[in-house]
């Protein structure tokens, strides 16, 4: 039950304020049944109002093999650092009208902490 909640509130939001536009109320159904020539009309006016495709949809994924991504201590000194070798690392943004998404993955992982004492 605590899942169906959410669901459905933002399924009326997604039908009253996103992309969705296929959601009726009852009245508008009545008046679908009572006058189809009215709805014609009506859904003739909503496919010219109609908003253009985004044109911001966006997804860039990147992938590294045999990777090694370095995380100095401090900012400004490499005294000592954390170092994350990897042999795969995937990396997706997905951004959409109807989702967002990052996706970050390491496959074979380890990590090596070292210390420079030249610095």
């Amino acid at each position: 039950m605590f899942g169906f909640v959410p669901r459905y509130l933002f399924t009326i939001k997604d039908n009253y304020f996103g992309n969705n536009t296929g959601f009726i109320t009852s009245e508008e159904l009545l008046v679908r049944l009572k006058d189809p020539d009215k709805y014609q009309k009506q859904i003739k006016r909503q496919q010219r109002a109609k908003p253009m495709e985004n044109f911001f949809d966006i997804h860039i994924s990147t992938e590294w093999k045999k990777s090694c991504l370095s995380l100095p201590n401090r900012l400004y000194n490499s005294f000592s650092e954390l170092r994350v070798y990897s042999d795969h690392i995937s990396f997706d943004i997905r951004n959409h009208p109807e989702y967002m998404g990052n996706v970050l993955i390491f496959y074979q992982f380890y990590l090596c902490r070292l210390f420079n004492i030249n610095c």
